[in-house]
């Protein structure tokens, strides 16, 4: 007969004595089974004499061998998951200076509070919010050093998800299921990888700081990534039980809405950029010469091209300042005409680059011009980054000047590009984006002749969606250049675009069209407004004669930044193409709206808000989805069969709530919205549910402090009630009058 071991944890801040005896008053049958006890403890905060406490838990529950959970766990479970030790440094900044961060959301003020968030409990995570350039990675890899020098028996994962092997693979999993903690983990290109379970147990007793830098890059490039599923998978399936875990996120402030923090209680900082006092104890920390401190300030407060009172300026900004006055080179005059296309020389971003670009043409012997062209390349091709012994096939990337190994070797050392051991990038992650940036801005200019080639066809793909980082740049760029020839001119390069060459033409037809389409919407957006005329006169514009709109397209429209709204009321669609479009049911349509020869594929479910004037004679030889078949069902049915579905769909949230025989407390969005499957919301939306239950004082809905979420109850004197309408399906005197005032909100909207 097989010896058998029995595992216990010792809870965080027990006695230990007090709770042997209590164990053993509960368990009396292992007072004789001695050393059959493999005991774990947490280290307790200002814990010092480590070892004595564990010698004295071992012989107090007479246990075999007693552990700290954390290195039983470093030691056993994840032994070469990632090489790390005291020597691993994330932060690579020599004048590191501390931003200042503004609290938007959780009890962090500043940064001097990051050690209380590293020693929190059930508080597992951190957003970090800014524009480019502004120092997200910076801080983020501070804090990695700050987190190893605490919990030194930690492992640190640095995910950075523009990676496009990473971003492949989450896409690949998106296809399957809505993506969790540890699906980025996994997607990670490494050879040990641990298991799901393990990688819980490992995050959740801060075994592991997960840190996902550049979040915008997965809303920007996976439609269907659902970033509330995610945040409630951190601490609903991986940080629940010892609750000690700490995920870190970074993102653009664009793609992050204030709101998911303040409804989940996240901590989330915004980084502000640099004011002149941060500037100076940069160039203090920098500089022991107080002439170059003082002629940097100069050139600084010089490069305030709108003449800020405040003067704010991103950290790359004031660095590359300090590098020129290093090298004893001067700026530009701001006065100074930038004579190249690409630049704006209002921006003060672009005056910069092209200051240092003018000081470089003297030193390495390359033109500004062609330097811009390297680092277009670079980005458009490479994706900002490439390993030492490829550099020479940028020479085959049609590069417009002559690239031979002496200008490979001087570019090496250009400020804007970093070198590691084996690859040659960009010294500041966002100049992936910016160079990229100018090369579709260039693109789309009327002054342009480039045909749609495989590089843009690559970027409009994979970035090219509507309210991506990428258009959100150009746009900003393009809004002061914006008239009716830019219009035409992007409808000219659809026009012109030949994709019988590609595996699938159908597909990549209707992405590049709706793409396009999308970036001159959202300049145009910017140019004028958001306005559902506005919409739709540029939607004419492009791709109507008389009312007629033909061969248009929408792919994955509206999910970044949804509400993209149309009037198709006596518009005529012939061989049209919708396909993922979030707000079609929000449009105007009429009797005159006709669809014809046209496709709808993964159509939003439509709801009780949205238009209702849509019918079936609409259509004439179109295909679509079973949503489409649903809403016409529907129509059709009339108000009895309304009511019946009601009562269907209450049903089945009241199950919700059920289980052995009793109907529990729920928490509200993570269980209750996540279980009540989205056929039934289309008849019956949870917010007609609470409304009408919470009206009649049916239900309970209160934040649980312990829980940190909304918390739903059915009440006491209505759970009879429910028991019947589950359990016999009878309808009581209170079901009924429940059921009939959700009908009247829903016919009221």
């Amino acid at each position: 007969m097989g010896v058998t071991t029995n595992y216990l944890f010792v809870s965080k801040g027990s006695v230990i004595k007090s709770a042997a005896l209590q164990f053993y008053v509960e368990n009396p049958s292992l007072k004789s089974r001695k050393d059959s006890i493999l005991l774990f403890l947490p280290k307790e905060r200002n814990q010092i004499r480590l070892d004595d406490r564990l010698i004295n838990a071992r012989k107090a529950f007479k246990a075999k061998k007693a552990f700290y959970l954390d290195e039983f766990i470093n030691e056993y479970c994840t032994k070469g998951l990632i090489e790390q030790n005291s020597n691993t440094k994330f932060s690579s900044t020599k004048n590191f200076i501390q931003p200042e961060l503004k609290a938007i959301e959780g009890e962090l003020s500043d940064f001097d509070q990051i050690e209380n968030w590293i020693l929190s409990e059930f508080d597992p995570i951190l957003i970090i919010t800014g524009g480019g350039g502004i120092g997200k990675t910076t801080l983020a890899r501070e804090i990695a050093d700050r987190y190893y020098n605490i919990n030194t028996n930690a492992k640190i994962i640095f995910i950075e998800a523009s990676n496009p092997r990473v971003i492949d693979n989450l896409t690949r999993l998106s296809e399957i299921r809505k993506i969790d903690l540890y699906d980025f983990y996994s997607a990670m290109d490494t050879n040990s990888k641990i298991s799901r379970d393990l990688f819980r147990v490992t995050i959740d007793n801060g075994n592991l700081l997960l840190i996902i830098d550049g979040l915008d890059e997965v809303f920007s490039r996976i439609p269907d990534f659902d970033v509330e599923y995610f945040i409630k998978s951190v601490s609903n399936d991986f940080v629940k039980q010892i609750g000690v875990g700490k995920v870190l996120l970074t993102c653009r402030t664009y793609f992050w809405k204030e709101q998911i923090s303040k409804e989940n209680s996240i901590n989330h900082f915004e980084i502000e950029p640099f004011s002149l006092n941060h500037a100076k104890e940069f160039y203090y920390k920098k500089f022991d010469d107080s002439k170059k401190i003082k002629k940097s300030l100069q050139l600084l407060k010089e490069l305030d091209i709108e003449e800020n009172e405040n003067k704010k300026f991103l950290p790359f900004v004031v660095d590359i300042v300090g590098e020129i006055i290093d090298s004893d080179n001067d700026l530009l005059d701001k006065n100074d005409e930038i004579d190249i296309s690409y630049l704006n020389p209002k921006n003060q971003i672009d005056f910069v680059v092209y200051s240092l670009l003018k000081r470089e043409k003297i030193k390495i012997g390359i033109d500004a011009i062609n330097q811009i062209e390297f680092m277009i390349h670079l980005a458009v091709f490479y994706q900002g980054s490439i390993k030492k012994n490829e550099i020479h096939r940028l020479k085959q990337t049609g590069l417009k000047f002559d690239i031979d190994d002496k200008k490979i070797e001087s570019l090496k050392s250009h400020p804007l590009i970093s070198v590691s051991d084996n690859q040659i990038g960009f010294k500041y992650d966002f100049f992936d984006l910016f160079f990229k940036t100018l090369y579709l801005s260039e693109f789309i200019s009327i002054e342009s002749e480039e045909k749609i080639s495989k590089q843009i066809i690559d970027i409009l793909l994979h970035e090219g969606k509507f309210g991506s980082s990428l258009f959100y740049e150009v746009s900003k760029r393009r809004e002061s250049h914006w008239g009716e020839e830019n219009v035409l001119k992007i409808s000219d390069l659809i026009d012109s675009f030949d994709f019988k060459d590609y595996k699938e033409p159908i597909k990549i037809k209707h992405q590049i069209k709706s793409s396009l389409f999308a970036l001159a919407l959202m300049i145009n957006q910017n140019h004028l407004n958001n306005q559902t005329n506005t919409n739709t006169n540029l939607l004419i514009a492009m791709f109507g004669t008389k009312r007629r709109i033909n061969n248009f397209s929408l792919v994955n429209f509206g999910i970044l930044e949804g509400n993209i709204k149309f009037d198709f009321s006596d518009l005529k669609f012939i061989n049209c193409y919708f396909d993922s479009y979030d707000s079609f049911w929000e449009c105007k349509f009429n009797e005159n709206t006709i669809f014809q020869d046209s496709a709808f594929f993964n159509m939003s479910d439509f709801s009780r808000s949205h238009s209702r004037s849509i019918i079936v004679s609409n259509f004439i030889n179109s295909s679509y989805d079973t949503t489409f078949e649903n809403y016409f069902q529907e129509k059709s049915q009339g108000a009895a069969s309304l009511r019946a579905n009601i009562s269907h769909a209450l049903s089945k949230y009241f199950r919700i709530f059920y289980s052995n025989g009793v109907l529990h407390n729920k928490d509200n969005k993570s269980i209750i919205h996540a279980h009540y499957h989205t056929k039934y919301k289309r008849h019956l939306p949870t917010g007609i549910i609470e409304k009408s239950l919470i009206q009649l004082d049916y239900l309970s809905i209160k934040f649980d402090k312990v829980r940190r979420e909304d918390v739903a109850s059915i009440n006491f004197d209505f759970k009879e009630d429910v028991f019947k309408f589950l359990q016999e399906g009878v309808e009581s005197n209170k079901m009924k009058k429940g059921i009939n005032l959700m009908l009247k909100l829903i016919n009221n909207e």
